[in-house]
């Protein structure tokens, strides 16, 4: 037999890679499923063994004396006081920050826009309140200040005031520009700032620095990272937190 041409010996080797993709691919799948039916087992677990301590502690307490079950109820309170002490000196860290809707207000006869922030945090979830456009003017302008090497890459803002004329036009595209703009500066490695949510709620975003393994870090370090060095973006009577499942109940300062 004579030797396979080129093209020939080309297609094998296509054919056998393929093969290979396929075997490759169908293997990655298995593993998948496995991994999520593994998970899923995991889960179930824990939750049974939760339950399971919770029917054991709860029957161990039925049978202890009152003197037990009190101690038991002041220690519960304790550790319940001391963790939400422990969820308060946690820091807020901002993921995400986007403007979602807008509306009018009336204020001593003069209408003006806000404009529905929705903010994702790490361990808050997600955070709505609602800012007039000076606001997000105030928070670049500081951006700006404090950051004149980077200046460059903050989009600009319009400066023109909206009071008294609101085309739903105008609006659309203010809040365009306002989503570019907050998506640089929480995206941007070197822009560190802070907004105020309520009285004890500020939500930060830090800068982030790499290390000497490449892997990002966040900078809370004395020089640059304290929070009385964040510029916030407003003041506590500006707005309130909403919880999201109350957001017809939203309501903000002026």
């Amino acid at each position: 037999m004579g030797t396979p041409s080129p093209s020939r010996r080309t297609d094998r080797v296509l054919e056998d890679a393929a093969l290979k993709v396929s075997k490759a691919e169908e293997a990655l799948q298995a593993y998948r499923a496995q991994h999520a039916i593994a998970a899923d087992k995991r889960r179930q677990l824990e939750e049974e063994n939760e339950k399971l301590r919770q029917t054991i502690l709860s029957k161990a307490l039925q049978h202890a004396n009152p003197d037990l079950r009190r101690e038991h109820a002041q220690l519960r309170q304790t550790l319940d006081s001391f963790q939400s002490k422990i969820d308060q000196m946690r820091e807020i860290s901002l993921i995400s920050a986007r403007v979602v809707d807008s509306r009018i207000k009336t204020k001593q006869g003069r209408q003006y826009v806000e404009y529905k922030l929705q903010i994702e945090t790490d361990i808050r979830g997600t955070l709505v309140l609602w800012h007039r456009y000076s606001t997000f003017l105030n928070l670049a302008a500081t951006l700006k200040a404090k950051n004149p090497h980077a200046e460059h890459q903050i989009p600009e803002l319009q400066t023109q005031s909206l009071t008294g004329f609101f085309s739903d036009q105008l609006i659309l595209d203010r809040i365009a520009k306002l989503n570019e703009f907050l998506d640089v500066v929480t995206k941007a490695d070197e822009f560190q700032w802070g907004i105020r949510v309520d009285k004890d709620t500020v939500v930060y975003k830090r800068k982030s620095k790499r290390g000497s393994s490449g892997s990002e870090r966040m900078d809370r370090s004395s020089s640059g990272g304290s929070r009385e060095s964040i510029a916030l973006a407003s003041s506590v009577r500006d707005s309130l937190f909403i919880s999201p499942s109350r957001e017809s109940m939203m309501t903000s300062g002026l």
